[in-house]
């Protein structure tokens, strides 16, 4: 197994960057002007404009060089045949094969998952459109209005985020919500609005084990049955509200969930890559069926462009480049999500789950601990807010913080306004707030400049050095652009699918397992006992006694 901060390809970027490490970016951009053209990527309907970054040609074919050196070319090739690349629960990987509707054929442990994956979208077709068109309906007869998902992680993030992001694109449709996390507070007050009669719950968990997921669904079942009993409807109607998501249907039918209400996923789909499974259910309830599949299909574009596309202008590959020079070379710590968008408000949210929980790990594939950096930190917030909050950290902070800016050149409903002028002139403001930010965090102004552009009677003599200099903006700060034309179920199902196949190329080059998470499971089974400790009629058992003075004191206050 490769040892990546060994080979030739690693130490050749290290004196590569040594030698470049005191050019600025406007100085390569004064070399050679046609880098704002030379380095760009259109494909699947998305324009990335990479040039703000710290690369020259030779950078990048160093960067090729370290992915061959650490196989790159074989693992994508394993991945899309359904090789076991997620060894350390020895499981393949194969989100991309549910998004596949050409392939005749795949095989799992001698098994076609093919018609598993076309028996399933079929069911999602039948009961997305049954419940859209009112032929199922409510417990007294009503149409359902209200479709509530059960999930955390994976069973929420992603759904959640798409369903935000096509908003627009909703017709006819019910009204989805999302309950996550295990806050009491937050789930009364969501229950105190919903109407037993129109809702149906989604219990949506790959395991079906996951704490918070079962927590609050059994207390929607007793807070269900209560309602049942207030507005006189039988109990026994009760189950026929709530369906489940998982690929652990014994678990599901013991929570009182009739088989016919559970949809399938299967051990091959990671929970964070899930939302292109039966996981996409309220997708397809809130858009429609052909929305759904208009979404799969922009995604499988960019799985065909992944592994067909020259590297030169292969999206996927040259981010995923640009993220190690930066992390490991330059040795940039963080990363910085910027979408101009607010219907892309959980786009900064879903990427820290897939690049962080996948990448954020120390330890190799054959289990020894590695000397170099992994997952950047991944942090955001839509534009243009982030401008009123933390942009002045990406501008003046000594910290540099590469950044990714999202928008789309056109908004949806444009058209459909009889203030099209003033609206379009709203987004060219958006527009142009976002270009002047990758403008200004790359070239910045120095003393001089600012000096001449300050108007030295607002100021006292001796005031005005230490004022100006406070003006002053380092720039040479580095930043990756991503146009589309629209936010759409194809151009957002591509841009889902470059950040996975992004994520997985990091994963191969830093030799880890981007598809376990074993860090998140260690917490989990430790608030379990700590759970236990709470009650109060039994007392602290921590034997390393780290928790005990935190749940004695809790105990206290309980009222």
């Amino acid at each position: 197994m490769v040892t990546i901060d060994k080979t030739i390809s690693w130490k050749n970027l290290e004196k590569h960057q040594h030698e470049t490490a005191t050019v600025t970016l406007a100085e390569m951009f004064e070399s050679d002007p046609s880098r704002s053209t030379k380095y760009t990527i259109s494909a699947c309907g998305l324009h990335l404009d990479f040039s703000k970054n710290f690369l020259y040609d030779k950078t990048l074919n160093l960067l090729f060089e370290l992915a061959k050196a650490a196989h790159l070319p074989d693992q994508i090739s394993a991945l899309f045949a359904g090789k076991r690349v997620n060894i350390s629960e020895n499981k393949p990987a194969l989100h991309t094969a549910l998004r596949d509707s050409t392939k005749s054929e795949l095989l799992v442990d001698g098994v076609d998952i093919k018609p598993l994956i076309e028996g399933s979208l079929t069911r999602i077709e039948i009961f997305s459109e049954k419940i859209r068109k009112g032929v199922i309906l409510g417990p007294t007869g009503k149409k359902i209005k209200t479709i509530i998902n059960i999930g955390i992680g994976g069973s929420e993030i992603g759904p959640k985020m798409v369903n935000c992001a096509l908003r627009s694109h909703k017709n006819n449709s019910p009204n989805i919500k999302f309950l996550s996390n295990v806050d009491i507070d937050s789930l009364l007050g969501e229950l105190d609005l919903v109407d037993i009669e129109s809702t149906v719950f989604i219990v949506s968990s790959k395991s079906f084990e996951t704490i918070e997921t079962m927590e609050i669904a059994k207390f929607i079942q007793k807070w269900g049955k209560n309602e049942f009993s207030r507005v006189g409807i039988d109990q026994n109607k009760l189950p026929h509200c709530f369906y489940a998501i998982t690929s652990n249907t014994k678990r599901a039918s013991q929570l009182n969930i009739p088989t016919k209400n559970i949809f399938e996923i299967w051990d091959w789909v990671g929970g964070r890559y899930s939302v292109w499974s039966s996981m996409g259910l309220s997708i397809a309830l809130s858009l429609g069926y052909k929305k759904f599949r208009d979404f799969l299909e922009g995604a499988y574009v960019m799985d065909k462009h992944f592994i067909s596309e020259d590297w030169r202008k292969n999206i996927p590959i040259i981010m995923s480049l640009i993220t190690v020079w930066n992390r490991n070379f330059k040795k940039f710590s963080s990363q910085a999500i910027l979408p101009y968008s607010d219907m892309l408000s959980f786009l900064p949210a879903y990427l820290q789950q897939l690049t962080m929980e996948s990448n954020g790990k120390s330890v190799n594939r054959a289990g020894h601990q590695i000397n170099y950096e992994t997952a950047p930190i991944m942090w955001g917030d839509r534009g243009t807010n982030f401008q009123h909050a933390f942009s002045q950290h990406l501008h003046q902070s000594s910290t540099i913080t590469p950044c990714d800016f999202i928008i789309a050149a056109n908004p949806n409903k444009l058209n459909d306004t009889e203030l099209e002028d003033d609206a379009r002139k709203i987004h060219n403001t958006m527009l142009a707030n976002c270009f002047a930010q990758s403008k200004a965090l790359m070239e910045g102004r120095n003393l001089n400049s600012t000096k001449s552009q300050s108007d030295k009677k607002m100021f006292a003599p001796n005031q005005l050095k230490h004022i100006i200099t406070q003006h002053v903006f380092p720039g040479n700060r580095p930043s990756n652009t991503i146009i589309m034309d629209k936010i759409t179920p194809r151009t957002l199902g591509s841009l889902i699918a470059l950040y996975e196949h992004k994520t997985f190329c990091e994963g191969i080059i830093w030799n880890i397992n981007s598809f376990d998470q074993w860090g998140v499971e260690f917490g989990k089974s430790l608030a379990k006992d700590i759970a236990n400790n709470l009650s109060k009629s039994s007392s602290a058992t921590d034997p390393s006694l780290l928790t005990d003075s935190l749940t004695e004191n809790v105990k206290k206050l309980i009222e």
